[in-house]
């Protein structure tokens, strides 16, 4: 699933989110190291993974500028959304 819950200037791939979550270099491509990490990953955990990766930049993005701020309702509103998608 693909959500867009940052800037678009800031946004990562998918797969870049999904590969820092796994441990492996991040970039961007669905590749012989990443496929099989993601096979063999839970998908729950790494779910929560992904999201609490994102929570985290939300939070340094606003606290390095706080002009961010303005945009965290709409971000939080994306990220509740996401979670709750959550089987």
């Amino acid at each position: 699933m693909l959500v867009r819950a940052m800037p678009t200037a800031l946004w990562r791939s998918t797969f870049e989110w999904r590969q820092a979550a796994l441990g492996l270099s991040t970039d961007g491509v669905l590749g012989p190291r990443t496929r099989p990490a993601l096979m063999s990953a839970d998908p729950a955990v790494l779910h929560r993974r992904v999201l609490a990766a994102r929570l985290r930049f939300l939070g340094r993005l606003i606290t390095q500028d706080r002009r961010q701020a303005a945009f965290a309702a709409g971000w939080m509103t994306r990220m509740a959304e996401w979670v709750s998608s959550t089987p």
